[in-house]
C-alpha cells in the first residue's frame, strides 16, 4: 500500500495543530525569556485560541489520516464551543489590573501562583487540543489519547495555583482521571475481544448483523465505557469529586471544570451511545434511563444542604450534565438541538457567574489570605491600613504570627452564601448581574437555561419519556430554593446578620467590609465588561433562542 500524503487531508486537525503550535510557541517564548509576561502569554493564547475557533467552525465534513480522525457536525460543535468558552476564560484569567501592582509589592506568597506560572498558559492550550482530538474521532485508541492529553494538563492546571487545596484538588482529579482512563481502556479491550475492531462505525455494524464473538465482551465493554464517559461528565455515582475540585480550584479554573471536559464528554457519549442505542441493546437504555434519573436528582438534594456557593454550583452542575445526558439518551434531531442550546445557555450563564466569583476573588487578594480564627487574639487589628504596602507587610506579619499560634486559616477560594449578604448595597449591578444568572441557572423565564430546559422536557416528552420528563419538571423546581438563597442574600440579608463573616470584620475596618461585600475595587475594567455581557446575553436570549437553533441545526442534521 503506498502513502499518498494528500489522503492524510490536514487541514481536518488544523485547529488541534494551530493550538499544538501555539502551546510550542508559548512555552520557547517563556524560556527563553528573562522577564515572564502574563500580558504577552494572555495575548497570544487567545489569538491562538481565536483563529483555532474560526478554521473549526469551517471544518468539511469528511474523514482524514485513513479513518482515525472523522469530522461530523458533532465535532465542529464540540470544537468551536470549547475553543469560544476557552478564549472568555483565558481573557478573565488575565483581566486583573492588581496583579502587577501587588508583583511590585513582592506580594507573590498571596497571590494565585497561576498567574505567575510560566507553564500554564501552554497547559491551556494543550489541554484544548487533546478534548479537541477527543472529539474529532470515532477511534477510540484516539478518543483515548485526547482524553488523556486533555485530562493531564487539566490536572496540572487545577494544582498550578500552589495552595495545599488547589494540589489537592488536582490530585483527586488526576486519580479520578486515572480511574476513568482505566475503565475506557478496559472497555475499549472488551469490545475489540467481542468485535475485533476499534472502531465505532466498524463496531455499529457488526453488532447490526451480530457477528460479536462474545456478548459477556460486549457486555463489559459497553459497562466500562459507559462508566468511563460517566466519570468525565461528572455523572450519579461517578460524581463525587467534582465539589472538592471546584472548592481547591481559583473560579476560573472551577468554571473551566464545569464546561470543557463536559463538551468532550457528551461529544463521545454522542458518537457512543447514538451507535449503541440505535441497535436495540435494552439494557443499555435502561441502563442510562436510571443514570440520567439519578444525576438529575441526587445532587439537586445534595445542593440544597450546602453553605458555600461553589460547592453548590458543583453539585448543580451535575445536576445540568444530567438534563444534557437525558437528551442524549432520547436520541432523537430535537433532543440533540435541545443539548446544544442547553449547553450554550449554560456556558453563557456559567461564564458569567463563575466570572463574577473570580472578580470577587481579585477584589483583595491579600484579604482574603488572612482569615483568622476568631479565637486567634493576634488576628484582631493585625491589619488596619488600607494602602497595599502597609496591607502586604501585616499579611507577611500576621502569617507568621498565625504559624506561631497555629491557628488554621480557609483557603481563599471558600465562598460562602454569606459574603454576598447586602450585596445590593454596595455593589448593585453586580448584586443584578448575580441575580440573573442565579434566575438563569434556576431556569426562570425568559433567561438563558429557561430554554434550554424546555426544549430538553419537550424532547422527552414527545420521544415517549413522559415520566422522564416529568421528573425533569420536579427537579427543575426544586433547584429553584438553592439558586434563589443566593438572591436573597444579595438583596434581602444585611451583612450585619451574618454570622460567618466576623472574622474579616475583626481584620477590617469599615472601608475595608465595604470592599469585601461587592465594590470589586481591584478589578479590571475588561473583567467587568465580559461578566456584564454575560449578563446581557442572558437577559435577551429570547431573541437569541432561536437563532441558535437555526445554527445548531445545520450541523446536528443525520447524526442519530
Amino acid at each position: 500500500m503506498s502513502l499518498d500524503i494528500f489522503e492524510l487531508k490536514v487541514y481536518a486537525i488544523l485547529p488541534v495543530l494551530i493550538l499544538l503550535c501555539g502551546a510550542l510557541c508559548l512555552l520557547l517564548i517563556n524560556v527563553f525569556s528573562s522577564v515572564f509576561s502574563r500580558g504577552l502569554n494572555v495575548a497570544l493564547s487567545a489569538l491562538f485560541l481565536g483563529v483555532s475557533s474560526i478554521f473549526s467552525l469551517n471544518l468539511k465534513v469528511g474523514s482524514s489520516f485513513f479513518g482515525l480522525i472523522n469530522i461530523n457536525g458533532i465535532s465542529i460543535l464540540g470544537q468551536f464551543s470549547m475553543e469560544i468558552c476557552a478564549l472568555i476564560f483565558i481573557v478573565l484569567f488575565g483581566a486583573n489590573a492588581g496583579a502587577s501592582a501587588l508583583q511590585k509589592l513582592d506580594c507573590k506568597e498571596f497571590f494565585d501562583k497561576s498567574f505567575l506560572s510560566k507553564e500554564f498558559f501552554p497547559l491551556f492550550l494543550l489541554m484544548i487540543a487533546g478534548f479537541d482530538v477527543m472529539v474529532s474521532s470515532t477511534h477510540l485508541v484516539v478518543i483515548l489519547l485526547g482524553l488523556e492529553i486533555g485530562s493531564l494538563s487539566l490536572c496540572v492546571l487545577i494544582a498550578l495555583n500552589g495552595r495545599s487545596k488547589g494540589i489537592e484538588a488536582g490530585i483527586k482529579y488526576f486519580v479520578m482521571g486515572v480511574l476513568a482512563s482505566v475503565f475506557f481502556i478496559f472497555g475499549v479491550v472488551c469490545l475489540y475481544f467481542a468485535c475485533a475492531s476499534m472502531d465505532i462505525a466498524h463496531i455499529h455494524d457488526m453488532l447490526l448483523d451480530d457477528k460479536y464473538t462474545s456478548v459477556f465482551a460486549l457486555f463489559g465493554g459497553l459497562v466500562f465505557i459507559l462508566s468511563a464517559i460517566a466519570f468525565k461528565a461528572s455523572a450519579v455515582p461517578f460524581h463525587s469529586w467534582m465539589p472538592d475540585i471546584y472548592e481547591g480550584s481559583n473560579s476560573i479554573m472551577a468554571g473551566v471544570v464545569s464546561i470543557i471536559p463536559k463538551i468532550a464528554a457528551f461529544s463521545v457519549a454522542i458518537t457512543l451511545l447514538g451507535a449503541f442505542l440505535k441497535v436495540g441493546i435494552i439494557w443499555l437504555e435502561s441502563a442510562m434511563y436510571v443514570l440520567v434519573v439519578l444525576t438529575i436528582t441526587l445532587p439537586n438534594i445534595a445542593a440544597l444542604i450546602q453553605n458555600d456557593v461553589k460547592r453548590m454550583l458543583a453539585f448543580s452542575s451535575i445536576s445540568h450534565s444530567g438534563f444534557v445526558l437525558a437528551c442524549v439518551m432520547i436520541g432523537t434531531q430535537i433532543s440533540l438541538s435541545a443539548l446544544y442550546l442547553y449547553w450554550f445557555m449554560f456556558i453563557i450563564t456559567n461564564v458569567g457567574i463563575f466570572g463574577l466569583l473570580w472578580l470577587k476573588e481579585l477584589k483583595s487578594p491579600l484579604k482574603s489570605s488572612l482569615n483568622l480564627q476568631d479565637s486567634s487574639e493576634e488576628s484582631k487589628g493585625v491589619c488596619d491600613e488600607s494602602s497595599a504596602k502597609s496591607n502586604c507587610k501585616c499579611a507577611k506579619i500576621a502569617g507568621k504570627i498565625q504559624s506561631l499560634v497555629k491557628t488554621s486559616a480557609k483557603t481563599p477560594y471558600d465562598i460562602p452564601f454569606s459574603a454576598f449578604n447586602g450585596l445590593v448595597r454596595t455593589s448593585p449591578l453586580k448584586a443584578f448581574l448575580g441575580a440573573i444568572f442565579m434566575l438563569s441557572l434556576a431556569g426562570i423565564p425568559p433567561f438563558g437555561v429557561f430554554w434550554g430546559k424546555l426544549l430538553a422536557i419537550m424532547s422527552a416528552y414527545s420521544g415517549g419519556f413522559v415520566g422522564l420528563a416529568l421528573i425533569m419538571m420536579i427537579n427543575s423546581a426544586i433547584a429553584g430554593f438553592y439558586y434563589l438563597r443566593l438572591v436573597v442574600a444579595m438583596f434581602l440579608l444585611d451583612s450585619k446578620d451574618s454570622s460567618a463573616i466576623t472574622a474579616k470584620s475583626q481584620v477590617a475596618n469599615s472601608q475595608v467590609s465595604n470592599d469585601e461585600a461587592g465594590n470589586f475595587a481591584h478589578c479590571s475594567t475588561l473583567g467587568k465588561i465580559i461578566v456584564g455581557i454575560m449578563g446581557v446575553l442572558c437577559v435577551g436570549s429570547i431573541f437569541m433562542a432561536q437563532f441558535l437553533l437555526d445554527f445548531i441545526g445545520k450541523y446536528v442534521i443525520g447524526a442519530y
